[in-house]
């Protein structure tokens, strides 16, 4: 049985310098062979730790969480600047603090299936 927000997810990650969007297609293959409605985004923002979140990607995450809408699924969401361990290539306090300003209209309006997020 589905038990939204709640019981098992899956893992997914999207590298913003080789953007792949979600599949709906899989989503919902999770949603009906599997019960899951819970996914873990893993956002790498890898190529923007100098620069501003181009407004491309802006719209690219928008996508993503129409998708999830579509396939009836929610999501916890994360957002990184490298994917390796002990990595210090992050933002520095100015460049993350613009990013957080990009994003807080994203995680308060378009990202209605967002279940929390989990910050790295």
């Amino acid at each position: 049985m589905a038990n939204p927000e709640k019981g098992f997810y899956h893992g997914h990650e999207i590298l913003f310098s080789n953007y792949q969007a979600i599949s709906l297609s899989t989503l919902q293959q999770w949603r009906t062979s599997e019960n899951v409605t819970l996914v873990h985004i893993n956002y790498v923002l890898d190529n923007f730790v100098t620069s501003n979140i181009s407004s491309t990607i802006l719209s690219k995450l928008t996508v993503d969480f129409q998708t999830l809408r579509s396939a009836g699924m929610k999501s916890i969401v994360r957002f990184s600047y490298t994917l390796t361990e002990g990595n210090m290539n992050d933002a520095d306090l100015t460049q993350l603090l613009k990013h957080i300003d990009q994003l807080k209209p994203y995680l308060q309006v378009k990202m209605r299936p967002l279940v929390y997020e989990d910050y790295g």
